[in-house]
């Protein structure tokens, strides 16, 4: 009776009465339920354990036939008896989740219980037959009782054990049934929405097409193969969805609530306003595609191999090109292509390749080659350790390290290699390239700092936003008001230009050409363009080829004549009459090559001379040495090779590009008053690699004016070679040299001769045997040409002077008397 009324109780959601009448629990009612069977399982679990451990201590006591181990078996089987009871019962109450939960509780702990039962059944067994022999009828229909009532309840837990498994895999194939159900709603829904979009796309393309006449009335829309097929499909009928074939074939109820359901979200069209919202939407995207097609196409620059522009580099190679295609051997091509020099022959051997992971071991490379965060930071420090002190005055050249500064120390966010800079040390390196006023204002901002509330040092921050509004100042207005009026702009030369050098001139009219000037511009040619030698094609100038010194005198003018070199200078392009730049024979000292030296034709030549130099000395003797005053000879007929007997403003510089103030070029610059222009060696050019302009100029010299073409050059600075304000340089123009001999540069050793000169030997720059002389700067830079102080000394005496570039010594500075020319020549001009 008790098992069927626990099953029946299992089956209702609430309790049955003693009167049989069912009662119907509330929530309260059902939890305060639940929580008193729940107590009452845990109690009975734990009288259980409790009962086990009891009776094992009184088995191991010897007391087996004891009647306290009797009654201790019967105890325990009572107790187990009612778990059992109080399980049924919670079963009934709980819910599906928690109904899990405990059978799976208590089927863990039945199987040791039923095995203690089944022990305890054996250990009674023998009193039970003991009794059976003058058995009581009490007896007997109690222990009838009590197996009957037993076996219901093992049988009432075993149904509703079922019965809770059967719910479960109902409730389990109905929450399948509806979440395959919402699988084949959300298909459905998706494919509406392509074909309301499909609708939308179509009107928002004709809007736009009549909008910006794109589209003529009556002309047919030309649609893409997709676009077709999406509207045929969209125009089929939907098929019967795969959820009610499956309901046709098993038969199978679907509950009203999910039928309700699927007829509420069939029933969900888009709305006009969604539609409207989505047509918006499209033609403002369309009309962003319109404009970005119209965009300039942005591309990443070449990478060549700079470690400090490598982070750049890379972060726009992978949004303009890694982004855009997912090949690797499309990004692998494009690698390559926006690659040269070493960084393209450091990935040159990944093209051969074609696995899939190509391009992620050259891009590996790269980055371990240049990416490296240790050299990036030390490359950034390098910068800092080579760039040029920054002199008082120059405005510019603080703004160029300011921004500097800046760049480092954003890359210091990105990069840890490089928070080296925050060290004193480093700013303290920095700071000596400044000016003595910012270094005094950073004194303040640190002793501020370091004395302070909080004593600190201030960071790399600290001292780039001081540099920074330092440089803003020094190029604001007030101060670019100032340097305009000290240094007016250079004015537009417009093809014109008058050159007056006169040691060059004196020198070209006699002749006089020195081994150290030959040697000179043997360098220079060979760094600006190193010709093949016409007689043997190798890499070398014709008066040091094998093959033309092997030859005899007359082969070598025959081959002079077949090759039509000029008999001056073995060049080809003009004839001697016309040629400029005559060798001297080392020899007899006559304007030819050596290796055309007739000895024959000397002789006779000599003889012929002595005779017209004899009767012309008769005729003109007091007219030879006024002309000869006036062009001045260079050379001198005693003392070293390579000393020269007259000085003139000659000095070291260094010159760089505005762009490139940390790679200077020791350079010489003539200092030129009589000229209105500025020039430029070629080869100067070629490595600075300035804008220039390829113009025609009008130069007017003492032999007249001629036209010339050559490159008009701009965006060079100059200042002194042993520091001192930069200069920008105006327009200048390109010149294959400067026609001016090193013998008259400036010496420290001239100055120890002359007493007056003595005071600014030290002065004196130093002399670099390894620059050539590359400017020639006119009147149009009167910041440089404009003498600051002036030694005269005596009359005669040569004097010094200085100007922004430094020292230098104008005037003769041998105690002998100078040589005269008794050769005057209608050379070429200064500057052709």
């Amino acid at each position: 009776m008790e098992g069927d009324s626990i099953s029946e109780a299992r089956g209702l959601p609430g309790l049955t009465s003693q009167r049989g009448r069912q009662v119907t629990l509330t929530e309260e009612g059902r939890q305060f339920q639940i929580d008193i069977k729940q107590k009452k399982y845990q109690k009975d679990l734990k009288e259980l354990k409790k009962g086990v451990d009891i009776i094992k201590r009184l088995e191991v006591a010897g007391e087996e036939e004891n009647e306290t181990l009797k009654e201790a078996y019967i105890q325990w089987k009572r107790t187990y008896i009612d778990l059992v009871q109080t399980s049924s019962e919670l079963q009934g109450l709980l819910s599906e989740v928690d109904l899990q939960q405990h059978l799976s509780r208590h089927q863990d702990v039945m199987p040791e219980l039923n095995t203690m039962k089944a022990e305890m059944e054996k250990k009674l067994e023998p009193t039970h037959k003991t009794q059976e022999v003058q058995p009581s009828v009490a007896s007997s229909r109690c222990s009838v009782r009590s197996k009957i009532s037993l076996l219901r309840l093992e049988d009432a837990q075993r149904r509703a054990e079922l019965e809770a498994r059967a719910a479960a895999a109902k409730k389990r194939l109905q929450m399948e049934r509806q979440k395959q159900e919402l699988q084949w709603k959300m298909q459905e829904l998706e494919l509406d929405t392509e074909r309301e979009i499909l609708k939308a796309k179509q009107g928002a393309l004709l809007k736009f097409e009549e909008e910006e006449g794109m589209c003529a009335p009556g002309i047919p829309i030309q649609r893409s193969k997709e676009e077709e097929d999406a509207m045929r499909a969209s125009e089929l009928p939907v098929p019967k969805s795969k959820l009610e074939k499956q309901e046709a074939s098993s038969k199978i109820a679907v509950p009203e609530q999910a039928k309700a359901c699927k007829e509420s979200e069939t029933s969900n069209d888009p709305s006009p306003s969604t539609a409207a919202d989505v047509l918006s939407s499209l033609v403002s995207v369309l009309k962003d595609q319109n404009k970005q097609s119209h965009l300039p196409l942005i591309e990443p620059g070449v990478f060549s191999g700079s470690i400090d522009k490598f982070p750049l580099w890379l972060k726009a190679f992978e949004t303009y090109v890694e982004h855009r295609t997912s090949s690797p051997v499309e990004r692998l091509h494009f690698l390559s292509r926006y690659t040269e020099g070493d960084a393209h022959s450091a990935i040159a051997g990944f093209l051969h390749l074609r696995t899939s992971d190509v391009y992620v071991k050259a891009k590996e490379k790269l980055v371990a080659r240049y990416g490296n965060d240790f050299l990036i930071a030390s490359s950034y420090l390098k910068r800092l350790r080579e760039w040029s002190a920054v002199k008082s005055g120059d405005s510019k050249g603080l703004q160029r390290l300011a921004d500097f500064l800046e760049h480092c120390h954003m890359a210091s966010s990105a990069i840890p290699g490089m928070r080296a800079l925050d060290d004193p040390h480093t700013i303290q390196m920095v700071l000596k390239k400044l000016p003595v006023y910012i270094a005094d204002r950073w004194k303040r901002l640190v002793d501020s700092s370091v004395y302070g509330p909080t004593p600190h040092y201030p960071s790399f921050a600290d001292f780039v936003q001081l540099v920074s509004t330092e440089g803003r100042i020094a190029c604001g207005p007030v101060s670019s008001g100032a340097q305009s009026e000290e240094s007016p702009p250079a004015r537009n030369i417009r093809g014109k230009a008058h050159a007056f050098t006169s040691s060059h001139e004196k020198c070209e009219a006699c002749g006089h050409r020195s081994e150290e000037q030959r040697a000179t511009q043997q360098v220079t040619t060979a760094r600006a363009v190193r010709r093949p030698c016409v007689i043997c094609t190798e890499p070398h100038d014709v008066h040091t080829c094998k093959k033309f010194m092997a030859l005899r005198l007359d082969e070598r003018k025959e081959e002079v004549m077949k090759k039509r070199l000029c008999r001056g200078c073995l060049k080809p392009g003009h004839i001697w009459r016309d040629c400029r730049r005559r060798d001297k024979c080392d020899k007899c000292q006559m304007s030819h090559p050596t290796l055309l030296h007739d000895d024959k034709l000397m002789k006779t030549t000599a003889s012929a001379g002595s005779h017209d130099k004899t009767s012309s000395g008769k005729q003109h003797g007091g007219d030879t040495q006024v002309k000869a005053s006036s062009l001045q000879s260079t050379a001198q007929s005693t003392g070293d090779v390579g000393v020269s007997n007259c000085h003139t403003m000659i000095v070291p510089v260094k010159l760089y590009h505005e762009n490139q103030p940390e790679q200077p070029i020791i350079t010489y610059a003539l200092l030129d008053p009589q000229s209105d222009a500025s020039f430029v060696t070629e080869a100067l050019c070629d490595v600075l690699q300035p804008e220039s302009i390829e113009v025609e100029l009008q130069l007017s010299t003492l032999n007249g004016r001629k036209i010339v073409r050559c490159s008009s050059v701009s965006g060079l600075v100059v200042e002194s070679s042993e520091g001192g304000p930069a200069v920008d340089l105006p327009t200048l123009y390109s010149r294959h040299e400067i026609p001016a001999d090193r013998e008259l540069i400036p010496r420290r050793e001239t100055c120890l001769k002359w007493p007056h000169l003595r005071q600014v030997a030290e002065k004196m720059p130093e002399y670099h045997a390894d620059a050539e002389i590359g400017l020639l700067l006119g009147v149009n830079c009167p910041r440089i040409i404009k003498p600051r102080e002036v030694i005269p000394g005596e009359e005669d005496d040569p004097w010094a002077v200085r100007t922004l570039l430094g020292w230098g010594i104008v005037g003769y500075v041998s105690e002998g008397e100078p040589t005269g020319c008794f050769y005057v020549g209608t050379g070429s001009p200064a500057i052709e």
